[in-house]
């Protein structure tokens, strides 16, 4: 007893199943066979709760065990090697979005650009046409009133 390091507490059902917490609205079932997925609890009060609520609620079942976990022995896990290629990765994607925004910001501006020069082009084409009849008008008022003047 001397060398427990910590005390974690877990429910089980009567037929062997662990109690899974999955959380406020969560999926899945709440009774697991594996005790991997048993949710375990650093106070025994907590897990106390869970089979009051449980027996409470459904008496059918029977009242679930505590199931008290001594931990003697713990083992570091480093760690730096991970998590220095996680951040690497997402520095990665990152770099990426922000490359794939700009390639498309880019694109955007020369379509828009292109679309300008095509409509600037129109324009200049329009501005030619009016240009144009508005000679051929003044050119026709022109001769129409050189025409008044003459002598018939």
């Amino acid at each position: 007893m001397d060398n427990v390091l910590v005390t974690l507490y877990g429910v089980r059902s009567k037929d062997g199943k662990w109690l899974r917490s999955t959380g406020m609205s969560g999926y899945g079932q709440r009774w697991v066979e594996d005790i991997k997925k048993a949710r375990l609890w650093s106070k025994g009060s907590t897990a106390k709760s869970q089979i009051t609520f449980w027996a409470r609620t459904y008496p059918e079942f029977g009242i679930p065990e505590l199931v008290e976990f001594q931990v003697t022995k713990l083992v570091s896990i480093d760690q730096e090697d991970r998590v220095k290629k996680a951040i690497i990765k997402k520095k990665k994607e990152t770099l990426s979005r922000e490359i794939a925004y700009l390639q498309r910001q880019i694109q955007q501006k020369r379509l828009t650009s292109e679309h300008y020069k095509i409509e600037m082009v129109k324009l200049q084409l329009q501005l030619n046409q009016l240009n144009l009849s508005h000679q051929l008008n003044l050119s026709h008022q022109v001769s129409v009133q050189a025409r008044k003047h003459l002598p018939s």
